[in-house]
């Protein structure tokens, strides 16, 4: 059975890696939900709920989850669900055969739909070439905890506020970017050591693990070489 299951997956996920398609699937509303603005604990963690109370928001319909029915049925129409986003209640699918897309409209849930994405018609040989003539030399400035990253978190004065105090403490922060991996070497937990200053994680302010290189065609880093990744977090 865990064979049988293991395999399932792994062609679900080739299935969806060699789809050429995506759309985004405006939904009308979530009167099918399961869920009750009563009850927000049900679907909003305790964090997300204190917050909420302490700025003085309610708790409203686009907190509750996408319906789970509306999505199980956009899935039988034969797509792939990529990504689900309650605040705008859609479901981004992808696909080969814009046929399907046709079917998904036809649903009396279902409000609007748009393509997204197309899968770029590059040769493989072509797209590696691209990739590879790529090359990252940060300029190392040894006088600064930052290292090679000064010059970016100077454009956002994120410098300023760490000397004004602002160190995160009590924040969530959430790194939204095109995708990597867990099991990347420069990611894992035992690799990252706060410095006196506490704030610059890593080996004399900063690890020496992998600068992540964008492949382009992918849309998603899955290269990566010797270098260097600085990283602040809270203390």
């Amino acid at each position: 059975m865990i064979i049988l299951s293991a395999l399932v997956l792994f062609v679900a996920s080739a299935s969806a890696q060699q789809d050429t398609l995506k759309y985004r699937i405006s939904l009308r509303d979530k009167a099918a939900t399961v869920y009750s603005l009563e009850h927000p604990e049900q679907f909003l963690s305790e964090k997300a709920i204190a917050r909420r109370q302490k700025q003085n928001l309610a708790v409203d319909s686009t907190d509750l989850p996408v319906c789970r029915q509306y999505i199980d049925e956009i899935r039988r129409q034969g797509v792939n669900i990529v990504v689900v986003g309650k605040w705008e209640n859609f479901v981004t699918v992808s696909c080969n055969d814009s046929a399907l897309i046709e079917h998904i409209a036809a649903l009396p849930f279902v409000r609007a739909t748009e393509k997204v994405w197309t899968a770029p018609k590059m040769n493989k040989g072509v797209g590696d070439a691209m990739r590879d003539s790529v090359i990252n030399e940060p300029k190392i400035y040894t006088d600064s905890i930052y290292g090679p990253a000064l010059t970016q978190i100077q454009l956002s004065n994120g410098d300023k506020l760490h000397d004004a105090g602002f160190r995160g403490q009590g924040m969530t922060i959430a790194v939204i970017d095109a995708g990597f991996h867990a099991e990347y070497p420069c990611l894992g937990h035992e690799r990252f050591c706060q410095s006196s200053g506490g704030f610059i994680c890593g080996k004399q302010s900063w690890t020496e693990c992998a600068f992540l290189h964008r492949n382009e065609s992918a849309g998603n880093y899955d290269r990566y070489c010797t270098g260097s990744f600085l990283l602040a977090v809270p203390q």
